[in-house]
């Protein structure tokens, strides 16, 4: 039922005394909406918070007739009343959770039926953007009357035999038929093959299956090895199949012994990032492209556990989740002080109830958290038997996880409800060190696993050249303390927010991103995204070293107590030969033997036989991704072009092109001062500040890399004038028939201004909006190139300059481009490794080769392996985007 609804704003909260759900109601003058979306995506409805009506239609099938008819909402954000032709069937109140409503007899086969939902998002969680809308997929499920509702897998090895017992729970249930010789029976399959079946079971509603599996059947699932099994549970009828219900599962086994975290009997100490499921474009839409790149880009950067979101995630997000190994802990949406911390509240029971029966099966998932920050009793008196009793019903809806909740007063409150979790699981921001000592001392011989740190009293900056948090500098003070088992940063991502601040909490910035992350909201990589990419490593250090023309790289294991640390197996090098351009002219890939915490330093002699300018190490994991990279420059990079100056009164900005193998930029200008040099820059542009009025300054731009800077640019000249600066355009990002600008803003902005070129002629429209941060331009073309400037204008009516033109290409179904450049890198055996540019906005890709495709799910990492490619076929590269349509081909180019 996804597709355009009709759509319109209630403000006044009148729309239900109008019966805007009737099903004579005239709405074709209401707006049209997407579904599944969110409002606020939308430039006029940017800041609306209230109520919102959808409505649509549909038509049953005379074929239905008899059947159970369901309607499935997967998210509606957050308050929804839904009618099905003008009668009411019910509500939801949480905006994370599925939903459903079985229509009985109130969708006739064969008739056309009107679906009205009232959605309101005036539910607000912490300093996080309260995205309106029916946010997820919306579908009818067409079944028999009696079916299977739920299934739920229980599966945990025996570490001293080898062997795993498995226990398949089904329930089903009768709607209005009878449930009289009905039986179930289960199937398990790993990567298709059927490995057990089970015996047909009758019964009416409530099924178990037991089954142990054979050392020789069971795969662990695990952080670099995610291995995964599918129960796939048949209902039936006078032994015909009526319903079948698949779910995947893992074998593993996670446990506290003393004060150390377990995988499978191993000792893990698992880093990771706190993800704010969104971004400016999709909202909380969560799209394939926007959770697949994301979840790449925490395994890129060494993720193996989070306390991942305060929000449940969606199904297909956990599946992934899954499919890559990292750890996470699930988490109900109650933040602060909230009606909800009351051990009373049915509201926050059934939740926690929804949450655990929806997630229940995911072998990622090892832990439930009942709430966030909700342990001061002045805010909440009764969080202490809150806590205790959620977790006491989170313990007997699954025994076989933890339960927690997450502190940030355990360190101030002998009393505090952390008493009654499984770990210790606290936020803390400034002086870590400070706060755990603090924490251990009130609650000692628990694990304690941060759940939440970054600095203290002021956010990281959203100019990725001015963010200067680094991982090492919170991590030391985690590291060599055996009681502390990991730590998850806030955040990944800088989100939208317009938090005012408080005294133990920074404002945010005025374009509403809110600049906690290591990315912009926009993902573009922060000074402090390279440094977590280390920090986070499996490894110590990892270091390339030339000894006349050979070639070698030396890897030192983490410590036991250090952070990260794990046992790594199955790890190779990539390594690489770049020539001056960037492009690579020699690669391979080299076997690492098992790393143990506290091992000895290995070195490998890299076979490199080619001469290039940079000599690139990847250390690549299992799944295939990079999560450290070194170089050695033996050139410096090629000269950059100044492509652009803007001179304000005081100020000018340099733009100019990236050139490959740079690490940064250099700018050296003269004017009336004499010469002076600028801080280096990891952008594509330079504001210099503190120039004079009316005059006229040179400027010179280097690139720099390890091997030293290029020649310089041209000098450029500029004199200074009255004009303000433009406002910087972050990135320009696509989307279907429209596109979206990313800009800074500054606390004076009244409005922007935005002049849009038409393709193939010269005329311009000009567009005002007020939209902070990220604003989105409808009504375009798909496929064609617009040119696209922008000015703001503050509020005493003053215009900024016009800033450069930039490109601007909305794009539809199948209209992604190719690659840029890709390549292949033959490995051991029949194994290849596709190393290439991810796409923005890609989903995943295919590739061919042979007459065979092979689909990839990684939609951000780059590197891909993939077994069974001849050494002499042709590969081509797809990118896939969320409509499930190919995009261009790139055929890759072998490397030998």
């Amino acid at each position: 039922m996804d597709g355009v609804w009709k759509f319109r704003i209630d403000p006044y909260s009148d729309g239900e005394d109008h019966a805007w759900f009737a099903p004579s109601l005239d709405a074709s003058a209401w707006e049209d909406m997407t579904v599944p979306g969110v409002w606020d995506v939308i430039n006029e409805h940017s800041e609306y918070a209230g109520a919102a009506w959808y409505r649509t239609g549909f038509a049953t099938d005379p074929g239905w007739s008899g059947k159970l008819v369901r309607l499935v909402f997967e998210a509606a954000y957050n308050d929804a009343t839904v009618w099905l032709n003008g009668h009411l069937l019910g509500t939801n109140d949480n905006g994370f959770l599925p939903f459903h409503f079985d229509l009985r007899n109130l969708a006739p086969p064969g008739k056309r039926n009107q679906l009205t939902v009232r959605v309101d998002n005036r539910r607000r969680l912490g300093a996080v953007w309260n995205w309106g809308g029916i946010r997820r997929p919306v579908w009818l499920e067409i079944t028999d009357p009696t079916r299977l509702e739920r299934v739920k897998i229980t599966a945990e090895p025996d570490l001293q035999t080898g062997r795993a017992r498995v226990i398949v729970r089904a329930q089903a249930a009768s709607h209005g038929s009878s449930a009289a010789d009905i039986s179930a029976q289960v199937t398990l399959r790993r990567d298709g093959v059927v490995i057990w079946t089970s015996p047909v079971l009758a019964g009416t509603g409530d099924f178990a299956f037991e089954t142990v599996l054979e050392p020789a059947q069971v795969h662990l699932w695990h952080l670099n090895s995610p291995q995964l099994y599918e129960a796939e549970v048949s209902l039936m009828r006078a032994g015909a199949t009526i319903h079948s219900q698949a779910s995947r599962f893992g074998i593993r086994k996670v446990e506290i012994a003393g004060e150390r975290l377990l995988l499978n009997g191993e000792p893990i100490r698992p880093v990771g990032f706190n993800l704010v499921p969104e971004d400016r474009r999709t909202g909380s839409v969560l799209p394939p492209s926007r959770y697949r790149a994301d979840i790449d880009l925490m395994k890129m950067l060494g993720t193996t556990m989070a306390r991942l979101s305060h929000f449940p995630l969606p199904p297909e997000v956990l599946d992934y989740l899954d499919e890559v190994g990292i750890l996470s802990i699930s988490e109900l949406p109650i933040w602060g002080k909230s009606e909800l911390v009351d051990a009373r509240s049915k509201v926050a029971a059934d939740w926690l109830e929804r949450l655990i029966d929806t997630q229940f099966n995911h072998p990622s998932v090892i832990g439930w958290s009942v709430g966030n920050e909700i342990g001061r009793y002045d805010r909440n008196p009764g969080a202490r038997e809150y806590v205790r009793t959620a977790i006491a019903r989170a313990k007997a809806l699954d025994p076989g996880r933890f339960a927690v909740y997450v502190t940030n007063t355990a360190g101030n409150q002998k009393d505090d409800p952390i008493a009654f979790a499984d770990l210790i699981t606290m936020n803390a921001y400034g002086d870590l060190a400070e706060a755990i000592e603090k924490t251990r001392a009130l609650h000692p011989g628990k694990p304690i696993f941060l759940s939440e740190y970054g600095g203290g009293g002021a956010l990281d900056s959203e100019d990725p050249n001015e963010a200067k948090d680094t991982g090492d500098a919170f991590l030391n003070q985690l590291r060599g303390k055996p009681y502390v088992i990991g730590g998850s940063r806030w955040t990944l991502n800088d989100y939208r927010s317009d938090w005012a601040g408080w005294p133990f909490s920074p404002p945010t910035g005025p374009s509403q991103n809110r600049s906690w992350g290591i990315l912009t909201s926009d993902r573009r990589p922060k000074r402090s995204y390279f440094s977590y990419r280390a920090a986070h490593a499996p490894v110590a250090k990892m270091a390339l070293e030339r000894r006349g023309a050979d070639w070698s790289i030396t890897l030192a294991p983490r410590g036991v107590d250090d952070l990260p640390a794990y046992a790594m197996r199955g790890y190779r090098i990539l390594w690489r030969v770049l020539d001056a351009a960037g492009n690579p002219s020699d690669a391979g890939l080299i076997d690492l033997p098992p790393l143990a915490p506290g091992a000895a330093p290995v070195t490998l002699r890299l076979p490199a036989k080619r001469a290039g300018a940079t000599i690139l190490a990847d250390l690549i994991d299992p799944l295939g991704y990079s999560v450290l990279t070194v170089k050695n420059d033996l050139a410096p990079p090629a000269a950059p072009v100044i492509r652009h100056v803007h001179a304000s009164i005081k100020t000018a900005r340099i733009l100019f092109d990236p050139v490959a193998r740079s690490d940064g930029y250099r700018l050296a200008y003269d004017g009336p001062g004499g010469p002076k040099q600028a801080a280096p820059t990891i952008n594509d542009f330079i504001d210099i500040a503190g120039l004079e009025l009316d005059q006229r300054y040179a400027f010179r731009l280097v690139a720099f890399n390890e091997a030293g800077e290029s020649a310089p640019s041209a000098t450029v000249s500029a004199m200074t004038t009255r004009d303000d600066l433009p406002p910087i355009l972050w990135s320009i990002q696509s989307a279907d028939r429209a596109v979206f600008v990313n800009y800074s803003t500054e606390a004076t902005d009244y409005l922007f201004e935005i002049e849009l070129t038409l393709p193939g002629t010269e005329r311009a429209r000009r567009i005002s909006v007020t939209t902070r941060g990220t604003t989105r331009i409808p009504g375009l073309e798909n496929g064609k190139t617009y040119r696209l400037r922008m000015r703001r204008r503050n509020g005493i009516g003053f215009d900024s300059a016009w800033s450069e033109p930039r490109s601007a290409t909305p794009r539809g179904p199948g209209d992604l481009p190719a690659p840029a450049s890709g390549c292949l890198v033959p490995g051991p055996g029949d194994l290849t490794l596709l190393v290439f540019d991810p796409v923005p906005d890609a989903a995943g890709y295919e590739a061919r080769f042979g007459g065979r495709t092979a689909s990839i799910g990684s939609a951000a990492s780059g590197t891909v392996f993939l077994r069974g490619i001849d050494r002499a076929q042709a590969v081509s590269l797809r990118a896939i985007d969320d409509f499930g349509q190919p995009g261009q081909a790139l055929e890759l180019r072998r490397l030998h």
